[in-house]
């Protein structure tokens, strides 16, 4: 009876995450409370507790970002990454991690790296690298710089008194693992990703493709062309 229960919570858990995606945008939201209506009020479950600290961590996030959008400090830091990238195509699925990562350990958030990817793709594609190789790592590499951000909710939640922060864990003992541990793993994942799939010269579909005049020369970055604000750093 109980797995059945469980059973039944799971499928409506998993039912609201899958309408809410496919409606998208607040939809997502909106459906996570439907859920949470049927456990407490069908089921019987006790909601959690509000995580007032890690809403509070996540305004301020959002709030920092903000401004530094406003004041054209994303701009400048992405036209910065942009000009060391290209200074290294030939290790662009090494480096273009390596740059989402720190952006994100930095800002705390990983929304800073989608202005990136663009540019990853056309240099990737420059030099004749799978663009996917450089673009998989990357976005993984950003949501990495989460738990070893010092201002990210992630990191909020681990320190908050019900988890490791009640056991006397503080922010550089969890800095101390997730760096590290982080930066290892985007090393490794760059180098079995650098060896998947076929070069691009050697790619019958891209070749096709190519022959047809169906993959164009990709168009200058962005970045290029930008004018950056001389106060923005």
């Amino acid at each position: 009876m109980i797995t059945l229960v469980f059973s039944l919570q799971l499928i409506i858990v998993l039912a609201m995450i899958f309408i809410g995606a496919k409606v998208g945008s607040i939809g997502l939201g909106i459906y996570g409370m439907v859920g949470v209506f049927i456990l407490v009020f069908f089921f019987g479950l006790e909601p959690g507790e509000v995580p007032i600290d890690v809403m509070l961590i996540i305004v301020s996030v959002i709030t920092a970002s903000s401004a530094l959008q406003a004041a054209g400090g994303l701009d400048y830091m992405v036209n910065r990454a942009e000009r060391f990238l290209k200074k290294h195509p030939s290790r662009i699925t090494f480096y273009a991690p390596l740059t989402t990562w720190l952006f994100t350990l930095l800002a705390g958030t990983a929304h800073t790296c989608y202005a990136l990817l663009p540019i990853i793709s056309e240099i990737a594609r420059r030099e004749k690298v799978r663009p996917e190789r450089p673009l998989s790592v990357a976005t993984i590499a950003a949501s990495l710089g989460i738990t070893g951000s010092p201002v990210s909710a992630a990191t909020a939640a681990v320190l908050s008194g019900s988890l490791l922060g009640s056991q006397g864990v503080g922010m550089a003992d969890i800095l101390l693992v997730t760096i590290p541990a982080s930066f290892i793993a985007i090393l490794v994942a760059s180098l079995v990703q650098n060896y998947v799939g076929k070069p691009l010269e050697k790619d019958a579909e891209y070749l096709r493709r190519v022959s047809e005049g169906l993959n164009c020369e990709p168009e200058p970055a962005c970045g290029e062309t930008v004018l950056i604000n001389p106060r923005a750093k």
